[in-house]
């Protein structure tokens, strides 16, 4: 099997047994990141991903880097042709889905400081309300302004929030990418179901018209996609 892929069994014979064990928990901990562990949820819809990242990549650094390659490939486990690119689908969503995370939710903003612009949101909804209550009607963006104009909060973070807050703007501080990522791999919605409540109804119906989904089987089809089942 070894010298199939170029290996010399006589070399890797040793470390072989340990490497296969540290890699079946590095496929394991891999498809890990989903609303059902709790070890990594840390809110509603909020998942610790850095610290996903980091427990794979204390397993990776313990494997032989010539050996990575090799191991990560499901036909090593599993001999079944659709077992195995089933599990390799998924490896590919699990890389890009650490995309979509590492993507900020607003154009040219990080992750860090588009979760900032989401906070000045609601913090501008809370003081909406509050005025509300007084007799006094503003809009959340028209308190963002006042509040930039004010100092009392960052120039570039207001502006943001207070455009995301706009329907006629929204469209355009929101960052395209994050979106592009689930249509460009749309077996990460597959394998991460929950991502899918993150696109809007007009993109959920989109994406459903390009990727046939089979609610019974569970399996993701495209016309040129040999393996997937479709319903007929």
């Amino acid at each position: 099997m070894y010298k199939d892929r170029g290996l010399d069994p006589d070399e890797v014979r040793d470390d072989i047994i340990q490497q296969e064990l540290l890699m079946d928990e590095w496929f394991e901990l891999k498809g890990a990141l989903n609303p059902s562990n709790p070890k990594y949820q840390i809110g509603p819809s909020e998942y610790d991903f850095d610290g996903w990242k980091a427990d794979l990549d204390a397993i990776l650094n313990q494997i032989d880097p010539a050996l990575h390659d090799f191991l990560q490939d499901p036909g090593r486990v599993y001999k079944d042709p659709i077992v195995a690119e089933t599990l390799r689908r998924k490896g590919a969503a699990s890389d890009a889905l650490s995309e979509w995370f590492d993507t900020g939710k607003y154009l040219g903003f990080n992750v860090e400081q588009s979760k900032e612009i989401d906070k000045l949101k609601e913090t501008a909804g809370l003081w909406r309300e509050r005025l509300r209550l007084q007799g006094i009607n503003k809009s959340n963006a028209e308190i963002l302004f006042v509040l930039v104009q004010a100092g009392t909060i960052d120039r570039s973070l207001g502006l943001a929030a207070a455009a995301a807050s706009l329907e006629s703007l929204r469209s355009i501080i929101l960052n395209p990418r994050k979106d592009e990522i689930l249509f460009e791999s749309p077996d990460v919605v597959v394998f991460q179901g929950w991502i899918f409540d993150t696109l809007d109804d007009e993109q959920q119906e989109e994406w459903k018209l390009l990727n046939r989904f089979n609610t019974n089987t569970g399996t993701l089809s495209s016309p040129t996609d040999p393996l997937a089942l479709t319903n007929r």
